[in-house]
């Protein structure tokens, strides 16, 4: 070849044909990405790694935000691709933030059962509010509750927050209901046993 390949460049490849691989994987929820949303998601997947001064081979973080975000009840397939979207800028933007001190897996885990349970499906509120109290909570480690207080206690009076809880009747709904606690231990085992199936075959 005549031209050098560098380790940044090989990172930065286009990544659409993993992303539509992973239809498999989200179709069993009614979700599946188009060709063009998979170059889209390629495209913010690299400018989000660049503007954060970061390099990751191959899919990387995307295919675990697929696999999670792709079960939320909050999901359809209008924004599908928006939800993917905006989570994955804002992982690697925590990421940068806090210095890898938390896995992939942790911060992933997280950010989907904050968006499940604490935001009830409002990306804006796992943007502005959730995303910027992983931060502090993170880089405080186990000063947080000495810095911050109660900072991690979600805030009623906010009318974005309110709304974001309204059901179609305008009826504000609490945060964590009986039914959302069995969703997240249903959610979790099921993530527990497919990752120990795919560990099984890849030995």
């Amino acid at each position: 070849m005549n031209a050098l390949i560098t380790l940044e460049n090989f990172a930065l490849q286009p990544v659409d044909d993993k992303i539509l691989a992973l239809n498999e994987v989200s179709r069993e929820y009614g979700l599946v990405l188009t060709a063009e949303d998979a170059k889209e998601l390629s495209e913010i997947r690299e400018r989000s790694l660049k503007d954060n001064e970061r390099l990751e081979i191959g899919l990387g973080a995307m295919d675990g935000i697929i696999r999670r975000f792709s079960r939320s009840s909050f999901i359809n397939q209008e924004n599908y691709a928006y939800v993917i979207a905006e989570v994955t800028d804002l992982f690697y933007y925590i990421k940068t933030e806090t210095d890898d001190k938390v896995s992939d897996n942790e911060l992933l885990d997280e950010l989907y059962l904050r968006f499940e349970q604490r935001c009830r499906g409002s990306v804006d509120l796992l943007l502005s509010r959730e995303g910027e109290i992983l931060i502090r909570k993170i880089n405080a480690g186990e000063n947080y509750e000495k810095w911050f207080g109660a900072s991690d206690s979600v805030d009623t009076s906010r009318d974005t927050d309110i709304n974001a809880r309204r059901d179609d009747s305008g009826v504000v709904m609490p945060y964590l209901t009986d039914e959302d606690r069995n969703l997240v231990k249903e959610l979790e085992q099921s993530w527990r046993e497919e990752n120990e199936g795919e560990d099984e075959d890849n030995d």
